[in-house]
């Protein structure tokens, strides 16, 4: 029998999609708050994650969704502070890679 739960996404290019949650694959994170869910777009295929509370999560798992393998991203999860690095930002620092003085120096006296 085939899952009665769909779910609604939105694909950054092509826009609002209706999938069964039988093609999610979910995971929480260790303290069980927040959770993240995998899918592939049906129209151009590329790959979705999208956050999820933990209570949607098991909703999902109960509808028939997968666990994720391998690697989760929950870093995906963590609040980013601060602007957005630029091209300036990282030319600069492609350049002070390639530089052949230390990236990090101590300039004290020891």
């Amino acid at each position: 029998m085939q899952s009665a739960i769909k779910v609604r996404v939105v694909c950054p290019g092509c826009g609002p999609q209706v999938l069964p949650a039988a093609e999610l694959r979910c995971e929480l994170e260790a303290d069980g708050g927040k959770g993240l869910c995998e899918l592939r777009c049906p129209v151009c295929s590329a790959t979705l994650l999208v956050r999820a509370q933990a209570a949607a999560v098991e909703v999902m798992r109960d509808g028939g969704a997968g666990h994720m393998t391998g690697s989760v991203p929950f870093e995906l999860l963590e609040p980013h502070t601060g602007p957005p690095l630029s091209w300036d930002d990282l030319l600069d620092f492609k350049l002070a890679l390639d530089d052949s003085r230390p990236f990090i120096s101590n300039t004290d006296d020891i």
